[in-house]
This record gives C-alpha cells, sequence and structure tokens, in this order.
C-alpha cells in the first residue's frame, strides 16, 4: 500500500486521467457511470476514498464498444493507452516518466437471462472463461480455496496453450450473446467471479440514465440509480466508512513517493 505521500501523487494522475476519460466519452457520445471504491467516493467523500489507488467505471456493452472502437481508432493523449487484453477487463492507463501509473479498470454489463436455470449458465459460462483468460499474475492474486480454487486452475491451464486475443474474443462473445433473455435484466459480466464471488442482476434500466455529481475538483458521470447500485454491493449502510481490505497494487509497489 502507498504511503499517504505517494498516494496524493496517485490521486493526482488517477484524476488526470479521469478528467481526459470524461471528455473523451464525451466527444464521443459514450455514457458510463463511476463503480465501486470509485462510485462510493464520488457519493461520500466528493473524490477519491483516502486508501483508494485505482478507478472503477461500467459501462453497458453498446457504450463500451463505442469506447474501444474510437479508442482504436485514436489518437489518445500522450501517455494514455487503452489496453483491451492484458487482464481480464480492458484498461485505460496514464503512464508518465517518474510519476506513478495510473489506471481505470472497465466494466461491463451485459443482459442475462430472467429465468434462473439460464441464469446459472451463463454464470457459470462466465465463471469459467474469468479462469480461461486469467494470467499468470492474476493466479498469483487468487485467494480462493477447496473446490473453487480447483475450477480456477483447471480453466486456467485449459485456457494456457491458446493466444491471449483469442480467448478474450471467446469470452466476450459468451457475455454479450448468451443467454440474454429479454434485455430486461443486467449484470457486469466480466468482474462478478475476481473477489468474492458476489454476484449481482440488476433491472437494465440502473444503466439507462446518467446524471453528473462532483469529484475532487471535477465533475463525472454516474447512473442516475448510483444508490441502487451502491446498495447491491455494499449493502444499505455503504455511508459508513469501513475499511475491508487494502489495495497493494504492483504497478504501484516500486513508486518512491516524495
Amino acid at each position: 500500500m502507498p504511503s499517504l505521500p505517494q498516494l496524493r501523487r496517485v490521486h493526482a494522475q488517477m484524476l488526470d486521467l479521469l478528467n481526459y476519460f470524461d471528455a473523451f466519452c464525451a466527444e464521443n457520445g459514450i455514457s458510463y457511470s463511476l463503480h465501486g471504491g470509485t462510485l462510493l467516493g464520488a457519493m461520500r467523500e466528493h473524490g477519491f476514498i483516502p486508501w483508494d489507488d485505482d478507478v472503477d467505471v461500467t459501462l453497458t456493452r453498446e457504450n463500451y464498444e463505442k469506447l474501444r472502437d474510437a479508442a482504436r481508432k485514436g489518437p489518445l493523449a500522450e501517455h494514455v493507452t487503452f489496453s483491451e487484453y492484458s487482464a481480464q477487463h480492458p484498461r485505460l492507463w496514464l503512464r508518465r516518466p517518474g510519476e506513478p501509473g495510473a489506471w481505470i479498470d472497465l466494466f461491463i454489463y451485459d443482459n442475462i437471462s430472467e429465468n434462473r436455470v439460464a441464469q446459472k449458465l451463463k454464470l457459470l459460462g462466465c465463471a469459467f472463461f474469468l479462469a480461461f483468460t486469467k494470467n499468470r499474475e492474476g493466479m498469483g492474486h487468487s485467494h480462493r480455496k477447496g473446490g473453487k480454487a480447483a475450477m480456477v486452475n483447471l480453466g486456467y491451464l485449459l485456457g494456457r496453450p491458446f493466444p491471449v486475443k483469442f480467448k478474450a474474443r471467446l469470452m466476450n462473445a459468451w457475455c454479450k450473446h448468451a443467454f440474454h433473455g429479454r434485455r430486461t435484466l443486467i449484470h457486469r459480466s466480466n468482474d462478478q467471479y475476481t473477489h468474492n464471488g458476489l454476484v449481482v442482476i440488476l433491472p437494465a434500466g440502473v444503466m439507462s440514465k446518467y446524471t453528473r455529481v462532483p469529484f475532487e475538483d471535477a465533475e463525472l458521470m454516474v447512473s442516475a440509480d448510483w444508490h441502487k447500485i451502491l446498495v447491491s454491493s455494499y449493502g444499505e449502510d455503504y455511508m459508513t466508512p469501513r475499511r475491508t481490505a487494502s489495495h497493494d497494487n504492483p504497478a504501484h509497489a516500486g513508486f518512491k513517493g516524495a
């Protein structure tokens, strides 16, 4: 975990990247929502949670594909890169010489069936592909035990012979097209199984309207149903500060702040 002076420099880079991302989305007609600890910080702190050292954003599949296509077309700002395949979820990176790296984790909402059996089948497929697409670094951060660990290890081993892009394309095809039902429900298909196994299925309408909220010295976009999203992730008492885990991102491990 970076020290407080280091975190201030990390946060400065994160805010620069968020401001650039927001302007890029506006220019290309893309809607997004702050997510996870970043959304929680926006509503509770009007900025970063003091110990947070990465940025989380969610997009619908349609908006993600617009972002991906615009980023591929480019050009992006100096020191900014879009990485679709380097991790299990796409990232936008800011890497300035002499400064800590900053990135935005991009999580995608896909439709999921209203039928409980079909839901389980889709979620099982998503879980498989998250193991199938893991790299060595991802396996090193896995904390699963017992049967779940065995399943993750099996999926990882099955995926090792295949190219990263091929695996990612298979996963995207499954998440986008499999068991989508009447498109009334959504779930975050590329992050539900990476941490505590929490599965959140929400009405599709929670990502249909957006608003802007203060964040540090900026204004950024969030879902108009941000309360429903935060309750689904953190419970009704999400406004009560509670540090449940510390971040320890490898990209910050070698950074020495003043």
